[in-house]
């Protein structure tokens, strides 16, 4: 018992101290939106608001398929303990990584079996691999990869728990059933939870797999299912997320499962040339060659597991635990990475990886005299070198510029990562720099909007109020009801000495939202530069009454009633 304490005590010590340097890192990329923007967390009234709305909610102007409350409480309460000190968050990302990390050392203790006093045992060892494996570094670095620990988290434990009540109502069975509703609200692979209960099952239990004894265990977890979806159902108004991202077949949407299962094992067994976002290409035909070799390495890898299975059928448990929870990010149209692949969609799927290894260290002690020394000794090094480029990897996520210019760097074929790279080089004042990389997002890709409306907000930035301009003008033909858009035309045309334009397009925009309080400011500035004070003076309290607390409304209010005052 001693030395399981000691093994736990390291492990927690070394998942602190390869993740230590985080906590030198800010907000980045949606960070911005889920903490620095979101009204929700910092007021508990807003509780029923979570619940109800998608997870996106917060945000009047984004719309999402997503149902993930659990992530709003957590950050509600770091904003109730650390502000908006990024440090915070930072930390319970760590907590959550290192709790996942011992739940894994703690579950493979129980599949694995260890023999002697070896203080470097296979459950530790497979652990120690887990905590330090780079490919985690995206889930544990950035802070909105608390969906994919905490949904881990609740997952495993919800694991743990079922393992420890040997499937019998009672204590440890209640704990596993609340755990595993937690991870539904943290996240959507959740729902995979009782395809590994019936793996587990199938390889620990021989009388386990009776029709009704099963149905008895497993009906719960069902009813746990049901009430998600009861939620899901009721903030959403329906039940599975789709995006047409690549703008394929349904029949090549199935076909680039297998390329795509392929990047993602790739990554697992190779954790090299890590980044934000990595550029999908999918094969249009099965005759390409891409789908010809997917379809072979995932036939190979499906005879690699029946093989395992069949010489000892616990090993499934260890592919089960790497493929099921990775379903869900296969299925392309529900994805929400705008590259299709993301590295933590690998968080969850890795801890089978390290059952796997588990398994494989516990063969090689009884089949390998030789194996003892020389192979810990290997895979001490190998989690060495790891660690040491986990610990490197996570300076890329420091800021918004680290992160943006390593992964253009790293993608230079992601329109997206240039048109992110320029809003981080805007950001931090080179103008100049971000055009540059919005015109080189905008030739990949020439129809992302959002990345031509930056690229007019970076002219208007130079004084360029032409070409400003003709960018929003393009933007608008992708984007023909964007208020923003004709906001930002109004605001070049009253640069260019032209009112009666810019409150054309003012009027346009409030057009679409009544509620635009910038637009009802600037047009009150448009009508007070033509001479229409009167009407000036009612867009200017409109705008006061919209937002209160903006001092710019106020002052333009004050300072038109004073004139009047003054020239009755």
């Amino acid at each position: 018992m001693r030395r399981h304490i000691l093994q736990a005590a390291l492990l927690v010590a070394v998942s602190l101290l390869v993740y230590s340097n985080t906590l030198l890192s800010g907000f980045v990329f949606d960070d911005v939106q889920n903490i620095l923007e979101n009204r929700w967390i910092r007021d508990f009234s807003h509780i029923p608001d979570i619940f109800s709305r998608h997870v996106a909610g917060f945000d009047k102007g984004f719309a999402t398929s997503y149902y993930r409350p659990l992530i709003h409480l957590f950050y509600m309460l770091n904003y109730k303990i650390f502000g908006l000190n990024a440090w915070g968050y930072h930390l319970v990302n760590v907590l959550f990584h290192t709790g996942v990390v011992i739940l894994l050392f703690l579950l493979i203790r129980r599949f694995a079996r260890e023999k002697g006093p070896d203080f470097l045992s296979a459950p530790f060892l497979a652990a120690l691999l887990f905590a330090v494996h780079p490919v985690h570094t995206e889930a544990v670095s950035w802070i909105a990869g608390l969906m994919d620990l905490s949904f881990s988290f609740f997952y495993l434990l919800a694991f743990y728990f079922y393992i420890r009540s040997g499937g019998a109502f009672g204590g440890s069975y209640t704990v596993s059933l609340l755990s595993f509703f937690l991870a539904t609200i943290s996240k959507e692979p959740a729902l995979t939870l009782p395809g590994l209960l019936v793996a587990y099952d199938y390889a620990f239990k021989k009388e386990g797999m009776r029709t009704v004894p099963a149905l008895k265990r497993y009906a719960p977890y069902l009813f746990v299912i049901g009430i998600y979806f009861a939620l899901r159902v009721n903030a959403l108004q329906g039940i599975v997320p789709s995006k047409k991202l690549l703008g394929l077949t349904d029949f090549q949407y199935v076909l680039n499962v297998f390329p795509l299962f392929i990047k993602y094992l790739e990554k697992l067994a190779f954790p090299l040339s890590l980044t934000a976002l990595h550029l999908f290409k999918p094969v249009k035909g099965v005759l390409e060659l891409k789908s010809i070799l997917s379809l072979l390495f995932t036939f190979a890898f499906i005879l690699c597991a029946w093989l395992a299975i069949k010489k000892d059928r616990k090993l499934a448990l260890g592919f089960i635990l790497t493929l099921v929870p990775l379903l869900p990010a296969l299925y392309i149209p529900g994805v929400t990475s705008p590259s299709v692949f993301a590295e933590r969609y690998l968080y969850l799927p890795s801890s089978g990886l390290a059952v796997l290894v588990a398994f494989l260290i516990g063969w090689m002690d009884e089949n390998r005299e030789n194996w003892k020394i020389a192979g810990r000794g290997a895979l001490l090094l190998i989690s060495a070198v790891l660690a040491l480029a986990t610990f490197m990897h996570n300076a890329v996520w420091k800021d918004n510029l680290s992160l943006w210019s390593d992964t253009a760097k790293k993608s230079p074929e992601s329109a997206e990562a240039h048109a992110y790279l320029g809003y981080a080089l805007y950001e931090s004042g080179d103008v100049d720099g971000a055009i540059r990389e919005y015109r080189t997002a905008i030739r990949l890709k020439p129809g992302l909007g959002e990345a031509r409306l930056n690229l007019g907000v970076a002219y208007f930035q130079k004084g360029l109020f032409e070409d400003a301009i003709s960018e929003y003008g393009r933007a608008l033909l992708l984007e023909p009801g964007s208020f923003i858009l004709h906001n930002n035309i109004g605001l070049c045309y009253m640069n260019l000495g032209d009112p009666d334009r810019a409150a054309e397009h003012y009027r346009t925009a409030l057009s679409i939202n009544p509620g635009f309080s910038d637009a009802h400011n600037n047009l009150g500035i448009a009508y007070w530069k033509k001479g229409l004070k009167a009407e000036a003076i009612k867009e200017f309290e409109a705008a006061s009454i919209l937002d209160p607390e903006n001092p710019d409304y106020g002052r333009n209010l004050y300072m038109a009633r004073e004139f009047l005052g003054r020239n009755k």
